[in-house]
């Protein structure tokens, strides 16, 4: 980034002290950055205890930028955030955690916020009503305002009805702004509300909020016993470029890895053609099969994450996980690599596509229960391969296809097919 007039280097070079998880010190050996609305990491502290977290996880101090206590309601939701020269942020929610009002008290100056729906108030009048693709501004000459966003839902880009440009932004792979250009809306990375009043620099993703100059939330992920291998604060499974925050409550279908078009399409909020067509493969394998249909759903309900995304070109359908997790039987996740578009199996032989899918998800059904069985009969088949192929012939016989009784050019004993 920008460091002085014309000169640039870094502007952040952090070294992070941490308690397990837990922040406990952050520390920067850059201290110059020109760039004057920026959101780089401010080291307003050197000290031990920089920050401080309560039983929940919640972060309760921050002192590089100032904040000397944070009180949270039963939703973990943050309702005050205190600063040390007295200043003070309140927020009110529903019930549901929907944030109804944000109160900004800094030296003598009060501003409130309250959020309506669509419509946000500003000291009790009227200031923006947000639209799908951007916001009305209530006050003054009103006109419709429209984002141009990129491959991540950032708003890049606001233009006015006529066409001119109004703000431009321009951010790190974590969500910093490192330019930009008529600082008009709020609403920045990831279409998110950036909350910038005094210092606090903020995303409300609903949730929770974001400090992109870390890279971390300031509370627990609620799924974090979904991704015991990352931090309960990460942002992205650590890999912004091609992730946004995940829920991770469901099978996620990600996009098709080999264009971007499909990738841009997601992040708009509708599916890719790779997505309907694999939503619309598992809604018939529910269908076809009462069994299967819940055998999918316990996937889907799994603590696990199962995930589903297009094979690469010229390999076949298959299912990844850790493999010696799955010799010791440890329940686990997956990703089935699956294409709806081939029709072939890997003897070359027609298949109808969801044949496929559903083998593979037999796999991953075991390796979430921890079943996944490594013996092999006589003739070297695994028995883990039979128990899909016998899941398999349930759908053939739906979809008139053969029923398969061999296994890579070995027969499979007439006694071990259902």
């Amino acid at each position: 980034g920008q460091t002085g007039a014309s000169a640039y280097g870094l502007i952040d070079n952090l070294t992070f002290t941490l308690n397990g998880n837990q922040l406990s010190r952050v520390d920067d050996a850059v201290s110059t950055v020109a760039y004057g609305t920026n959101t780089a990491f401010v080291n307003g502290a050197s000290a031990a205890g920089e920050y401080a977290y309560d039983a929940n996880g919640n972060l309760t101090k921050d002192l590089n930028k100032g904040i000397t206590d944070i009180q949270y309601n039963v939703l973990n939701l943050p309702s005050t955030v205190s600063f040390s020269d007295g200043s003070t942020i309140t927020y009110t929610y529903g019930a549901d955690g929907t944030k109804l009002r944000t109160v900004h008290k800094i030296g003598s100056t009060t501003t409130t916020t309250d959020y309506c729906g669509n419509v946000i108030y500003e000291n009790g009048t009227q200031k923006l009503l947000l639209t799908e693709e951007g916001y009305i501004n209530l006050t003054g000459t009103q006109q419709y305002h429209y984002y141009l966003k990129d491959h991540q839902g950032n708003n890049r880009v606001v233009i006015n009805q006529s066409g001119t440009v109004e703000e431009t932004n321009h951010y790190y792979p974590f969500g910093g702004v490192f330019g930009t250009a008529g600082n008009t809306q709020p609403y920045k990375y990831n279409g998110k509300e950036l909350d910038t009043k005094k210092g606090l620099n903020w995303y409300d993703y609903g949730a929770r909020h974001y400090d992109a100059a870390l890279g971390r939330f300031t509370t627990n992920d609620r799924f974090a016993e979904k991704y015991y291998s990352m931090s309960p604060y990460q942002y992205g499974a650590n890999n912004p470029v091609n992730n946004i925050d995940v829920n991770g409550d469901t099978i996620v279908v990600n996009p098709n890895p080999n264009g971007l078009i499909d990738n841009v399409k997601m992040f708009f909020g509708f599916d890719t053609k790779y997505q309907k067509d694999v939503k619309a493969d598992l809604q018939q394998l529910k269908k076809d099969d009462k069994e299967i249909g819940e055998m999918i759903i316990e996937l889907e309900k799994s603590k696990n994450v199962h995930s589903i995304t297009r094979t690469k070109r010229g390999e076949s359908n298959s299912s990844g996980f850790d493999r010696e997790k799955a010799k010791k039987d440890i329940p686990q996740g997956s990703i089935i690599n699956y294409d709806p578009d081939v029709k072939t199996d890997i003897n070359g032989n027609h298949r109808t596509p969801r044949i496929g899918l559903i083998h593979e998800l037999q796999h991953s059904s075991d390796v979430d229960k921890g079943i996944m069985s490594y013996e092999n009969i006589g003739n070297g088949i695994p028995m883990r391969e039979i128990r899909a192929i016998n899941t398999e012939n349930k759908i053939r016989k739906r979809t008139g296809d053969a029923k398969r009784t061999e296994y890579r050019g070995r027969k499979i004993p007439q006694k071990l097919l259902e």
